[in-house]
């Protein structure tokens, strides 16, 4: 594939027809940290000292937080939003729902409110305790400007990181292109964690050279009216406002780095669901890498963001998936 096209696949928007249903959240989110911390430094948060996870926080001591002391581990704001220190960084996650524990990752440059925009949250809440997290660069976490910060193996720490502070031990892993190396990144990594594996939107196992191909660093959109041209509008103010060029630039130089290989995924099998849209132009290769694996393989309907934004093409075969990858109960 010619790069200028992957590129446009990658950032393309989701929908040409669909509006964001939480454009108000730009507006009520509390100040970025960078601006935070230097311009309203006594703006605090209250945090519960204990552990939060699936359950409630149980009773305890609680103390008042300063958003900007780095030396504390997590806050938590209203709505089932929590924030939790990983590398130095801060990585915001929410939580809803119960059942089995089921973690969503988001594609690039999305960030997890998507998920919950798109409809899948308000399908699966029902069926299982989900956790999504912002990957580090994206929404509302941290977005640092180093290369050397990003890479998949730093997100998928940054993801043990999440799953630690909800007292997850193992979950169902979803992930959409930048999220399904991300996912097959912790599949190798910390197999016991990882129950099942649905990957859309990209072609999982590449080797390096197929990485390197596919993520020039040259090729890093130079500015946000490059990303979002041609996008429709209210999309690109919402992205706009939740997007950082330098972070993009970032992330898109570290991606071609440290893959997850067929070879990676073969020594650490799980139940694993692959999709990709039909007019996707990655289909050829998640074909010949899925074949390879081998993994299931459902192709859906539109294009490579259209197989996010289309939730209700996907949703019942993820479920069914998932469900059936459950572990006996002893």
């Amino acid at each position: 594939m010619h790069l200028d096209a992957l590129l446009r696949v990658l950032i393309r928007p989701e929908s040409a027809h669909s509006e964001p249903s939480r454009l108000r959240e730009i507006a009520e989110y509390p100040l970025a940290l960078s601006t935070a911390c230097g311009v309203r430094r006594s703006q605090r948060q209250i945090v519960h000292t204990g552990r939060v996870g699936i359950q409630a926080p149980r009773v305890g001591r609680w103390r008042t937080y300063d958003r900007c002391d780095r030396s504390q581990q997590m806050y938590r704001e209203p709505g089932g939003v929590v924030f939790v220190n990983s590398r130095g960084f801060r990585i915001r996650y929410q939580v809803s729902g119960s059942g089995p524990v089921l973690l969503l990752l988001h594609g690039f440059p999305m960030w997890g409110d998507r998920w919950r925009d798109r409809g899948y949250v308000s399908v699966l809440q029902g069926r299982f305790h989900l956790v999504v997290p912002d990957l580090l660069g994206h929404g509302k976490s941290d977005k640092p400007h180093r290369p050397a910060d990003y890479g998949v193996p730093n997100l998928a720490s940054d993801v043990i990181a999440v799953l630690d502070a909800a007292g997850v031990e193992r979950a169902h892993f979803w992930g959409y292109s930048l999220g399904t190396m991300v996912a097959e990144n912790l599949a190798v990594t910390v197999p016991d964690r990882v129950l099942s594996l649905t990957l859309g939107g990209f072609p999982p196992g590449l080797d390096l050279d197929q990485r390197r191909a596919m993520f020039p660093p040259a090729k890093a959109p130079a500015s946000r009216d490059e990303i979002f041209h041609g996008w429709p509008e209210p999309l690109i103010g919402l992205y706009k406002a939740n997007t950082d060029l330098a972070a993009v630039q970032a992330i898109w130089a570290s991606l071609g780095e440290q893959p997850t290989t067929i070879a990676d995924l073969q020594s650490s099998p799980h139940p694993t669901l692959a999709y990709i849209g039909a007019e996707d132009p990655l289909l050829e290769v998640t074909g010949r890498q899925c074949a390879a694996l081998p993994c299931r393989l459902e192709v859906v309907p539109g294009d490579h963001m259209a197989g996010f934004a289309q939730a209700g093409n996907i949703l019942p075969l993820a479920v069914s998936h998932i469900e059936a990858s459950a572990p006996p109960i002893t």
